[in-house]
């Protein structure tokens, strides 16, 4: 079993000239990143979604998918509502098809237990979208803070 390190992101200014040569162009450090890491958390995704063409071409220099889920704004909070939930299993199936790469989605642990919750019915959205995923908690196994 392969263990994937990364940090979390990769657009840091202070790395020109210590991680990043002299001169790269900011357009190119993902694409930089990507050769020397095999995974990278985006931690933009928790203050917005990225739009679609930021989001293909980060698919565009990456060779595998990988996203972390931080919090969402649906009740109880920090849960996903179903529909942003949905939005990533849409762009996911649209941008990486399930042979071309593996994708790793994590949600960040909670005191409501939203993380396994939001698990749950992320696979749920993927699997509408015809695609597989590993194993969660069963439906209905799950109880959220009240």
């Amino acid at each position: 079993m392969p263990v994937k390190i990364g940090t979390s992101g990769w657009q840091y200014r202070h790395w020109l000239g210590t991680f990043y040569p002299e001169g790269l162009a900011t357009g190119r450090w993902l694409g930089f990143y990507a050769g020397r890491f095999d995974t990278v958390e985006v931690d933009s995704a928790f203050y917005r979604l990225p739009p679609t063409d930021v989001f293909a071409r980060w698919c565009e220099e990456t060779p595998e998918g990988y996203l972390r889920f931080h919090a969402g704004i649906a009740s109880p909070r920090p849960c996903y509502g179903r529909r942003a939930l949905s939005s990533w299993a849409s762009r996911i199936a649209q941008t990486w098809p399930e042979e071309e790469a593996d994708v790793y989605a994590y949600f960040d642990n909670d005191s409501c237990t939203c993380a396994p919750h939001d698990a749950q019915r992320f696979a749920t959205a993927c699997a509408r979208e015809g695609l597989r995923t590993s194993r969660v908690p069963a439906r209905g196994t799950v109880t959220l803070c009240e």
